[in-house]
């Protein structure tokens, strides 16, 4: 809803269809797909269920809707596929989180052992001005 201006939501009501949205869907659909996976390089991300239910729910059904159609395909995704799509992103995020807490741990043990030997230094020059 944060993607329509008031002249979109009042000409809804009024019953007029945009059909430049169906333009707008489609290059969303395509900026999530390149955003996610190219440029990123999150292929794991990419599975995650809310960037699918994007992918595959909303915006064919959205686009489809625009048009002034239904079909029964993009609606029975729309309504359908967070029901396998969830529990998948549910577990992928898992696996991300292990693997980024792998990480951290290498790389976060290493960090607070060079700030103690800064700690080390530090306090090493403050005794030798105080005696």
């Amino acid at each position: 809803m944060s993607n329509f201006s008031v002249d979109e939501l009042r000409s809804v009501t009024k019953g007029i269809l945009k059909y430049y949205l169906v333009g707008y869907n489609i290059f969303m659909f395509l900026i999530h797909f390149y955003v996610l996976t190219y440029l990123l390089g999150c292929y794991i991300l990419y599975g995650t269920g809310r960037n699918y239910e994007k992918l595959i729910d909303w915006y064919p059904y959205y686009t489809v809707s625009c048009l002034g159609t239904e079909y029964k395909v993009t609606t029975w995704f729309r309504y359908n596929m967070w029901i396998p799509l969830y529990p998948s992103g549910f577990l992928l995020e898992g696996i991300l989180f292990v693997f980024i807490s792998c990480i951290l741990l290498v790389f976060g043990t290493y960090l607070l052992y060079y700030m103690f030997r800064q700690r080390r230094r530090k306090f090493v020059t403050l005794q030798k001005k105080i005696l």
